[in-house]
């Protein structure tokens, strides 16, 4: 959403725009070929570590930086698979590291992959249960259903105190529609102030009822966010 800001700057639009994301994209994948299309094959290799750590950090920065510009740019794309090759990549890059350090624990960097593709996805759509399930469902990795459940809830949690938003209500959010993710219903909690309150001005008493009609009209005529601005002196 912040490249997204970034390229609303830009004193073009569709479909210029767009094409602008597609020459990033493109770009990137000439440096990096694992980056372009869906990416489940490079997925798979992650998990099974078939690729070096190096490789894998690689196509994490490179997969995030062109499907962030890409979005950016409002290119059509989707959340899914960008984030598991991200979440995957970089789980498999931590698990290598901890195997290296600590051998004797016969740790499996595959197994951090996987806990890391849900967790990165479950936490970014604030959806941690159906991440679970559908990472081991596609996975079959059912015996390491303790270490990805307890991956993505702390995941979860962090995400919670650092965004207020997920990447699905983000956009809503900035339209003024307040999604909450925690299941309540308190319409207070959704609308703004200056979506329910009134324009309120000033009064003087000694001026005659057809000025004080002029300034209400006048007040009337504000857009909703000078309205929030008007005090009212009694």
């Amino acid at each position: 959403y912040k490249t997204e800001d970034l390229f609303s700057r830009i004193p073009i639009r569709q479909p210029w725009l767009p094409t602008i994301g597609g020459l990033i994209v493109g770009a990137i994948g000439l440096l990096v070929p694992q980056t372009l299309g869906v990416g489940y094959d490079v997925i798979t290799s992650i998990i099974d570590s078939n690729v070096t750590v190096r490789l894998a950090l690689i196509i994490m920065v490179a997969k995030a930086v062109s499907w962030m510009l890409s979005m950016g740019a409002q290119t059509s794309g989707g959340t899914l698979a960008p984030l598991f090759m991200v979440g995957s990549a970089l789980g498999l890059a931590f698990g290598s590291g901890v195997e290296s350090l600590f051998p004797g624990l016969g740790v499996v960097p595959g197994a951090y992959a996987i806990a890391g593709m849900a967790a990165v996805f479950g936490t970014a759509s604030r959806a941690p249960f159906a991440s679970i399930v559908f990472a081991l469902e596609v996975t079959e990795a059912y015996q390491g259903v303790l270490p990805v459940i307890v991956t993505v809830v702390i995941a979860e949690l962090v995400g919670e105190y650092l965004m207020e938003d997920s990447i699905m209500t983000e956009k809503l959010a900035r339209r003024g529609l307040r999604v909450r993710h925690i299941y309540e219903v308190n319409p207070l909690r959704q609308i703004r102030v200056q979506q329910l309150m009134s324009p309120l001005i000033a009064v003087d008493a000694g001026k005659s009822a057809l000025a004080l009609f002029g300034e209400l009209h006048e007040c009337e005529n504000h857009p909703p966010r000078s309205r929030a601005q008007h005090l009212v002196v009694l």
